[in-house]
């Protein structure tokens, strides 16, 4: 008989020694374990283990999950407790053969000097096994203050660019503005410019702009920008060639079409002006010219920041013909990117071979590509000349329809110097052949030197801007900061979207100020006699004043971490509003409302399933990758929704249809078959089965939807689709979910896809469900793509009569994981009070792809009741059994009999596996 106990029990925890015993199913289960555990932050631990118990596993190991390692762990820091992330490798091999470690001791020693604090728990601290943990260990939060930046001038302008070259602000374009002439003093004039994209890392955050030197035509010298008077500065553009890490490589802004820089006026910082270096070399040098088709056409991955160009197979080649201006020899360099792409059919791959030809000389007959995966080859060639040609075919696959996309080829070449940017790679001198109006060193775009003379020492990498002429910007306009972000203060609650939504917030803003969620010790509760400040911030606003106008995702983050320092009390933080992979409307179709983050390195594996869009990024102020207040994403589309939406959150707190609905949990599972992969009863049912038996309180009626009692009707168990949805209808206050997914639908035989949206009509009685599973709650998918318009979670919290909540991953996730992440939160509510739904989320969330939709705030947990109620396990005929509810204003009872075990057989495992498992409860009356 297969017995699966709770992933850990904890044996013995005091201030000096931690000790748990980690327990993993004899069956496979590929996955990761993790646990959170608080450190002292001024001392050090160390962490012993024993196996007590290993099996052989006769699955094979197709997730290549085997590590000789026991375990790894890695040192973090949350807002104020220093913690390890102790992940537990159960499987490991043996001369190729699988095996499992059942039975793991983890006994954890902290060495440290105790010493006293008035430090206090709070509730994020139960997110750690050990919690109650010393409050010694609890450290003070101290800040670095918010550097308000838009303190430092009187007028602030934004000039929007596009591409590299020299531009020119005039007296006049400024005056043109309505800004007084009295203001326009040179010495007052700063510009400052935010180039690159910002960095993501948390202690970067300050720092997000750099000041950009100026040269400015006073022609009558007096000091004030007035008559004939101009400002000339270097602009930078959206892509180019940089020198990066003293190499010159192409970068490209992913998020945005345009550069922006800022111009102060009436500043109080020290101006910055361009340096002249006069020089008189008279050898004349070729440079290097680079020439690079990049095409953003498709994002085969459907997330991330990584476009391909054109698509290559059997019946469509890649011809291109290009030219080389300036070219003095034929022998140059060529690289060329391609990646294959990813297996939709039995029928598709991306595994070839490619023939590369270039002027009718064949290059490469062995391009190797394969599905997913990027492949750079580059070559030495001779064949050069001024007007070439490309041709890159598909010669061999393993596949009868393979395609290929090409991310990348470019050229480089030795040429004569001219106008624009001009590269060198090695040691020379050089002058210029021609005149032109001014030659900056660009080398570092932050600090352009103006050359006199027209010429200089190069050395490697270096590269120079030769203008013939001034670019006008596309726009200048005066940025309005008639509401300083950076001063913004005191906030409990923060919501951020679309500037013209926030009037159909109006009413839900004013509900949630009087009645407010607020820490009570260790838990929650709910305060209505205080007035609480809840806040709505425009998106639009963050990118103007953090991100010069750039709709850089990490300017949000920078804002919250700002509002975080300058709010004590920072509670909750909703985002409102659906979001794309398409930051830059590449596609026409619109739909990034509030934009996504990304973390992964796209570099190899541009697919990447195993990460995802990642909110959490927004408000993790400690850098742990883990959110530090509560919070939640509503994906909306449009203004009626998020109306729907907010009426549907005060009706559920309002109790306007109060019933048992409140007192019941529907537990779902997946069944044993997936595909080919069998055996998988200890993956979803089993855990299921868990939950009902150790973290459900007694009193809470539970029922179930568990897929392998239903028939297969042609692949599909409509049965047991029709269950779930007529019970999701009848109302759960949480609805729990093991199965497999993706963005579509929920388990192979479709327990719910997208189709049965619809069907959905929980009127009143909206349940916080939770998909342990992969990829329901990815929403940065566009108008088009496979799984339409919206993913399967989005949808069932933006339908008026859906979800009042849904947890799940954007990326892949594993059991072990899943299961932990259920049992804590389960855990977390075992105890019959109230918690918000967005820290509900938080409670040993051990991914940070999971994402909740819905508001933070919305109060979830069993109706209580409280001890007067004895209500015996076996009751007799005519007996009189009495008790009373802390619920004052309405209440529901039901009476159910105690579920019973019976036994259930997962024949598809080898040898077959026997279990016991729960009954659902049945209502008597």
């Amino acid at each position: 008989m297969l017995i699966l106990l709770t992933f850990y029990e904890i044996l013995k925890n005091d201030s000096k020694i931690f000790e748990f015993l980690s327990e993993i199913p004899k069956t496979y289960n590929p996955s990761i374990y993790t646990y959170k555990i608080a450190v002292p932050y001024n001392g050090y631990f160390e962490v012993n283990y024993e196996v007590l118990e290993f099996s052989k596993l006769s699955s094979n190991d197709v997730f290549n999950v085997a590590r000789e390692k026991v375990f790894e762990l890695e040192r973090k820091a949350s807002i104020d407790v220093d913690y390890i992330e102790l992940k537990i490798n159960p499987y490991y091999k043996v001369n190729d053969e699988l095996y499992i470690r059942n039975k793991i001791k983890f006994k954890i020693s902290f060495f440290y000097n105790d010493i006293q604090t008035n430090q206090n728990y709070n509730p994020n601290h139960r997110e750690f096994i050990n919690f109650p943990f010393p409050k010694s260990w609890i450290k003070s939060r101290v800040f670095s203050n918010p550097i308000n930046f838009f303190s430092n001038a009187q007028i602030w302008i934004k000039i929007k660019i596009k591409d590299r070259g020299i531009y020119k602000i005039s007296a006049n374009d400024l005056l043109n503005l309505g800004i007084p002439q009295n203001l326009l003093i040179i010495n007052q004039l700063s510009l400052f410019a935010k180039i690159d994209t910002l960095r993501s890392p948390i202690i970067y955050a300050d720092s997000l702009v750099k000041q950009v030197p100026i040269h400015v035509y006073d022609e009558n010298g007096d000091g004030i920008l007035n008559n004939n008077d101009y400002i000339l500065f270097f602009g930078e553009g959206v892509e180019g060639f940089r020198n990066i890490n003293g190499t010159i490589k192409f970068y490209r802004n992913p998020y945005d079409n345009y550069n922006y820089y800022i111009l102060a006026i009436g500043s109080n910082l020290q101006p910055k002006f361009m340096i002249e270096k006069n020089l008189s070399y008279n050898q004349i040098v070729y440079s290097i010219g680079i020439f690079r088709h990049d095409s953003d056409i498709v994002n085969t991955g459907k997330k991330g920041r990584i476009w391909l160009g054109e698509e290559i197979n059997y019946n469509n080649s890649f011809n291109y013909n290009f030219s080389l201006d300036g070219i003095v020899s034929n022998s140059g360099y060529v690289e060329i990117s391609l990646v294959g792409a990813e297996p939709l059919s039995p029928n598709e791959c991306g595994d070839a071979t490619l023939q590369i030809i270039l002027n009718g000389q064949v290059i490469d007959n062995n391009f190797q590509t394969n599905s997913i995966v990027r492949r750079t080859k580059s070559y030495n060639v001779s064949y050069l000349q001024a007007n070439n040609n490309l041709t890159l075919s598909i010669i061999n696959s393993s596949c009868s329809n393979p395609k290929v996309y090409l991310d990348y080829f470019e050229i480089r070449w030795t040429r004569t110097i001219g106008d624009g940017s001009v590269y060198f790679q090695t040691n020379a001198s050089a002058k210029l052949t021609n005149s032109a109006l001014m030659v900056l060193d660009i080398t570092n775009p932050y600090e352009p030197i103006i050359l006199k003379n027209f010429s200089d020492n190069v050395y490697p990498n270096s590269i120079y801007f030769i203008a013939n002429e001034f670019k006008t910007p596309i726009s200048i306009e005066i940025i309005n900061i008639a509401k300083n972000l950076y001063e913004l203060s005191n906030v409990e609650y923060i919501i951020v979207g679309p500037r013209d939504w926030e009037n159909v917030l109006s009413d839900y803003i004013n509900y949630r100020s009087r009645f407010f969620p607020v820490i009570c010790g260790t838990d929650f509760c709910m305060d209505s006699l205080s007035f609480h400040n809840v806040k709505y911030v425009a998106v639009e606003d963050i990118f103007e004043q953090f991100g010069f106008g750039s709709k850089d995702p990490v300017s949000i983050r920078n804002f919250l971490w700002t509002l975080y320092r300058n709010s004590p009390n920072l509670l909750y933080g909703l985002i409102i509003g659906d979001g794309t992979y398409d930051y830059r409307d590449i596609l026409k179709r619109g739909g990034n409302i509030f934009p996504v983050y990304y973390d992964f390195d796209e570099s190899f594996d541009i697919n990447f399933s195993f990460a995802g869009s990642f909110d959490d990024f927004y408000f993790d102020f400690s850098g742990d990758k883990y959110a530090d207040i509560n919070y939640g994403r509503f994906p909306a589309r449009d203004k009626s929704e998020v109306l729907s939406y907010l009426k549907k959150v005060i009706d559920y707190e309002t109790n306007k249809f109060f019933s048992d609905w409140k007192n019941r949990v529907l537990l779902v599972a997946d069944d044993f078959v997936n595909g080919s992969s069998t055996c998988e009863s200890s993956w979803h049912l089993i855990p299921s089965n868990i939950i009902q038996k150790l973290f459900i309180p007694r009193n809470v009626v539970v029922n179930h939807v568990y897929m392998h009692e239903y028939p297969l009707e042609g692949g599909k168990k409509p049965l047991a689709n029709q269950d779930f949805i007529n019970k999701f209808n009848n109302g759960y206050i949480l609805i729990n979910i093991f199965s497999h997914g993706n963005p579509s639908q929920i388990a192979s035989e479709q327990l719910f896809s997208l189709s049965d949206i619809d069907k959905l009509n929980a009127y009143n009685k909206p349940p916080f469900v939770l998909i342990l599973s992969c990829k329901t709650n990815v929403f940065d998918r566009v108008d088009g793509d496979l799984a339409g318009p919206k993913g399967l979670g989005e949808s069932m919290i933006t339908k008026s009569n859906g979800a009042i909540g849904v947890l799940s991953s954007t990326a892949l996730s594993f059991v072990g994981g899943n299961v932990a992440y259920a049992q804590n939160i389960f855990q977390t509510l075992k105890t019959n009070k109230k918690f918000p739904m967005g820290y509900i989320s938080r409670m040993g969330k051990n991914n940070w792809y999971y994402v909740l939709f819905g508001d933070p705030s919305v109060m979830i947990g069993y109706p209580t009741i409280d001890n007067n109620l004895q209500f015996p396990d076996t009751a007799f005929v005519g007996g009189i059994y009495k008790g009373s509810f802390f619920e004052s204003r309405s209440y529901s009872a039901s009476v159910s009999l105690i579920p019973t075990e019976y036994p259930v057989a997962d024949n598809t495992c080898s040898p077959p596996q026997t279990f016991n498992i729960l009954e659902p409860h049945k209502i008597l009356y």
